[in-house]
């Protein structure tokens, strides 16, 4: 083998080896221009990202705003706050309307507002688009209304759902709330009817303390309305216990807001058989489910427990039992122990969802009280549940 390839090198022709010598040349002048060309690019994205930062900064300084880091990639800047600005939307679009840029995006801090969900969300203005006075932003419904002539904010608590109406200012504006609605409950209970007016006042301030106080609100009020009436904001609402009522009205003391709030009415016989139909009617059809043999509560329980807290701090006066029942399958002792710690699994997610701890109580009850007969697969999943009693005390 190596003796042939030493006679076919010995017999190349001349022509074969300059052929071979320009091919390798062209190939070389190409990889030159491809890695010139590459170099170049990123030397200009580096110098236009540069460019826009310095612009964009010392416009910023000319205008007398301080605390605010400018970050661009491409052309898309990112302002950073490290305190709320007096005008959050005039320094957008100031940032906004500098030659080159693309797109400008302000964390939430700028609005005096934590980020939102803890992952630094942050909203958005682009040079090229316009915003429509009636345009709305909705999470989990779908409603383009204005409050009071597009001055006014209100976020409402009912049912365990947010419902935010009226007019802000900016898109931007609009994200802070329904972020802080979002913070506090399942999106799905959050209904936006919010819309975005130009011709709206609402300062940093005042959408910062809407947040803060929205935040709040499910954990600690059964119902509570909030309004913002171009001047002052104001909240009443109803709490569960003495607990919440100090908690909430801490939050709103920090903003400068003194709630108004009342205790929660206490349940009549009739009223607690129904809020117990309520509750058995709702687990039936959406069953509080377990890791197998186990005491743990899957992650798609979240949004059940939140509307079954709902349904059990509605009313004061009551008794909450919370009962877990086994098939009869495995050890009848087991079993039982396996249903108080589940019946344990779920007042414990309650309470951590502001049901007051001694409003509930938990119950095993193994395989004593089954539902239908233990002889199928289908009807031991049935006796596998969570149950509840209401009484009054």
């Amino acid at each position: 083998m190596w003796e042939s390839s030493q006679i076919l090198n010995v017999n190349a022709s001349p022509a074969d080896d300059q052929r071979d010598r320009r091919r390798r040349l062209l190939v070389i002048a190409v990889l030159g221009l491809v890695l010139a060309f590459v170099a170049g690019a990123v030397w200009a994205v580096s110098t236009v990202q540069d460019d826009l930062t310095d612009k964009v900064a010392a416009r910023l300084a000319d205008d007398g705003v301080s605390g605010v880091a400018v970050h661009f990639s491409g052309q898309d800047g990112t302002l950073g706050c490290s305190a709320p600005l007096a005008d959050p939307a005039g320094v957008e679009r100031t940032a906004a309307g500098i030659k080159g840029v693309r797109v400008i995006s302000l964390d939430p801090a700028c609005f005096g507002a934590a980020p939102i969900g803890g992952t630094g969300s942050s909203s958005s203005a682009t040079t090229d688009s316009t915003t429509d006075s009636t345009k709305g932003s909705t999470t989990g419904s779908t409603s383009t209304t204005v409050v009071s002539s597009g001055v006014r904010i209100s976020v409402t608590l009912s049912d365990g759902t947010l419902t935010l109406s009226g007019a802000v200012a900016t898109d931007a504006q609009m994200l802070v709330l329904v972020g802080a609605a979002g913070q506090a409950l399942n999106p799905q209970y959050v209904i936006s009817k919010l819309v975005v007016d130009s011709s709206v006042a609402v300062d940093a301030s005042t959408l910062s303390r809407v947040a803060a106080l929205t935040t709040v609100m499910p954990a600690n009020l059964v119902s509570g309305d909030l309004t913002f009436d171009g001047t002052v904001v104001h909240v009443n609402g109803v709490y569960p216990d003495t607990t919440s009522k100090a908690n909430f009205e801490r939050v709103a003391s920090g903003v400068g807001v003194t709630p108004e709030l009342q205790a929660r009415a206490a349940a009549t016989t009739a009223e607690a058989l129904i809020l117990q139909k309520r509750l058995n009617d709702y687990v039936a059809a959406n069953p509080i489910l377990f890791e197998s043999n186990k005491a743990v509560l899957v992650p798609s329980t979240t949004a059940l427990l939140d509307r079954i807290a709902v349904m059990a701090r509605a009313l004061a006066g009551t008794t909450i039992e919370v009962q877990g029942h086994t098939d009869t399958t495995g050890d009848p002792v087991r079993n039982l122990r396996l249903s108080q710690n589940r019946a344990d699994a779920v007042v414990l997610a309650l309470i951590a969802r502001g049901v007051p701890a001694g409003q509930l109580v938990a119950k095993g009850y193994g395989v004593t009280k089954p539902k239908v007969p233990n002889t199928t697969t289908a009807n031991r999943a049935i006796n596998r549940r969570v149950e509840f009693v209401v009484t009054t005390k």
